[in-house]
């Protein structure tokens, strides 16, 4: 299980609009009954003072039956009785209007900076230690409000447990009992939605990962990108944070001049997730990324899971039906090179960085039971799904579907176009000459016409001769965009 708990970061302590809620149906019962367990052993000003240093505020008040509110009209009083005036007020402590009338009503919390001029001002002892730009008031009243609230800080759930685990038992699971119950998190920000708590490692979560490796961007502040030429592609990712967060994510076109498709969103909880449990961190990661620690210790569904997100955003399925991977981290490569050979594979991996990067690639020999085994790492609604299920025999394409499911490389040509060429026999050498392609990338656009029955070959005085068949028929492409 994932400690949802971990993802309260020190950082966040200066300012509570940075803390992150949880949400669940018995989570609220399993909160109050810590409370009145502790309130049994301490007084309630007491718990919240040690709440508040949890999160990293020291500025103590005494609020044994006050809130945050009251306290704050105590401020007002003494301004009155040091004689002070509204305008005097505001100017020594550089206070506007509006705000001194909300700290009048308890609805503005100032900054610690501001805090000590005030004080300063009306002679109000203050017993604190913090920075002058925190905002240890609204701490404070965060923590008081939560002690009734339905959506609670997880530096508040933690702290609870520390206590409870510290004065009344230490050995009662109530840390799992209470992720058990957090199904909902937030952060604590008026444009903040409630999104899933993920707390296993799943599939769906393992391919999200994997693509992150592949092909994510992680931007500072909480900033995730992904750019593909294939738009099917992005709509699975979409689905899988869907699924996994619950978040809908939405895809645009590129606005980088490129034929190609982005998913850009801004969450600090998923950032967290990668940074705490996955060490991703917001950086220039294409030479250090690696699989993360956590999923190499999974089972092998999750890692070949892992594997099927890196292979479909930064996989090939090329052209004679092999699959390779090319990326700028060696580790990363390993990792994915170790998942498919438990899985039996065969796979040319290069020795040395071609331009600074690792690759390998299936054999050319593969056997139907091996590319039944690789397919699987690819969806189904996936171009590369489909070349590999047209080498299988499985999908039978018309001309159209084929020259979308093979563009041209190099080249103006692509193999439905190299029929015009084939209106009478000829040779390897023949076709060389009329369509300048390499006899290597000739070679492999005649077998995929060969493969969709639309030419056929037959050896005359030693040598291979090619010819379109005019029998053949073009047949519908087969229907193989069902989710697996």
């Amino acid at each position: 299980m994932l400690n949802i708990l971990q993802l309260h970061l020190p950082e966040d302590n200066r300012d509570a609009r940075c803390w992150i809620l949880a949400r669940g149906k018995n989570l609220r019962k399993r909160i109050d009954f810590l409370q009145s367990e502790l309130l049994k052993t301490m007084s309630k000003g007491d718990l919240i003072n040690f709440l508040a240093e949890k999160a990293g505020v020291t500025l103590k008040i005494g609020l044994d039956d006050l809130s945050i509110k009251e306290w704050l009209s105590q401020i007002e009083r003494l301004r009155i009785e040091n004689k002070i005036s509204f305008n005097q007020m505001m100017k020594i402590t550089g206070t506007s209007g509006e705000d001194w009338i909300k700290i009048q009503k308890g609805q503005h919390l100032p900054s610690c900076k501001k805090l000590n001029k005030i004080a300063e001002v009306i002679k109000l002892k203050i017993d604190k230690k913090c920075n002058n730009d925190d905002f240890c008031l609204r701490s404070i009243d965060v923590i008081i409000k939560s002690l009734n609230s339905e959506q609670i800080p997880l530096i508040v759930i933690s702290g609870l447990i520390d206590l409870y685990e510290k004065f009344i038992a230490k050995n009662e699971n109530v840390k799992e009992k209470i992720l058990d119950e957090i199904d909902k998190l937030k952060v604590l920000q008026d444009n903040s939605k409630l999104i899933n708590a993920v707390k296993e490692i799943n599939m769906t979560l393992a391919k999200i990962l994997g693509a992150f490796a592949a092909d994510g961007n992680y931007y500072p502040p909480d900033m995730l990108r992904w750019e593909e030429e294939y738009k099917e592609q992005l709509e699975l990712l979409s689905e899988w944070f869907d699924k996994s967060f619950g978040i809908k994510l939405k895809i645009k076109p590129s606005n980088r001049m490129r034929n190609s498709f982005t998913i850009k969103f801004r969450n600090k909880i998923v950032g967290r997730y990668l940074q705490i449990f996955f060490s991703y961190k917001p950086s220039n990661k294409i030479y250090s990324v690696d699989e993360p620690s956590l999923i190499k210790q999974q089972t092998l569904d999750i890692r070949r899971a892992f594997a099927s997100g890196a292979l479909m955003f930064d996989g090939s399925v090329n052209l004679d039906g092999t699959v390779s991977f090319s990326v700028a981290s060696k580790s990363f490569r390993d990792s994915v090179v170790e998942i498919l050979k438990k899985d039996g594979l065969v796979l040319s991996i290069s020795k040395k960085p071609n331009k600074n990067n690792w690759s390998f690639c299936t054999s050319r020999k593969l056997s139907l039971s091996h590319l039944n085994k690789i397919k699987l790492y690819f969806c189904l609604r996936t171009k590369k799904r489909q070349i590999i299920e047209f080498y299988l025999g499985n999908l039978k394409p018309d001309l159209n579907d084929l020259e979308k499911l093979f563009p041209k490389i190099k080249s103006e040509i692509t193999p439905p176009k190299l029929l015009k060429f084939l209106n009478k026999a000829q040779n390897i050498y023949d076709l060389m000459i009329s369509t300048r392609l390499s006899r290597q990338t000739l070679l492999r656009y005649l077998r995929v016409l060969e493969q969709s029955e639309l030419i056929n070959s037959q050896l005359e005085k030693g040598k291979r001769i090619y010819l379109a068949n005019s029998c053949s028929t073009n047949s519908e492409l087969l229907n193989l965009t069902k989710s697996e």
